[in-house]
């Protein structure tokens, strides 16, 4: 699969929010770890979500590809494992 179609497949719409304060807090991280567990069914998940599409979150990212400043987090729920990213801009 090319990475544009890679990308696409694993993007999915969340949240209601049109901007992310910079940098994220703790809720924020909290907030995308449930949503990003919630809407995986695999045991480590791993996401990507930019300040300035916060309703966007993008699963498996290369995050060797992220070229922007970012901050992570890591968290353990019931067995699982949950990596957020966040990256302050697109």
């Amino acid at each position: 699969m090319g990475c544009i179609a890679f990308f696409c497949a694993c993007k999915k719409k969340i949240m209601s929010a049109t901007t992310l304060s910079w940098p994220p807090s703790r809720e924020h991280f909290v907030q995308y770890m449930k949503e990003a567990l919630k809407l995986s069914d695999k045991e480590h998940v791993s996401a990507l979500v930019f300040c300035d599409n916060p309703t966007t979150i993008i699963f498996d990212p290369i995050e060797q590809l992220v070229r922007c400043e970012s901050q992570s987090g890591t968290a353990e729920f019931e067995g699982r494992t949950v990596k957020i990213i966040i990256g302050k801009e697109d």
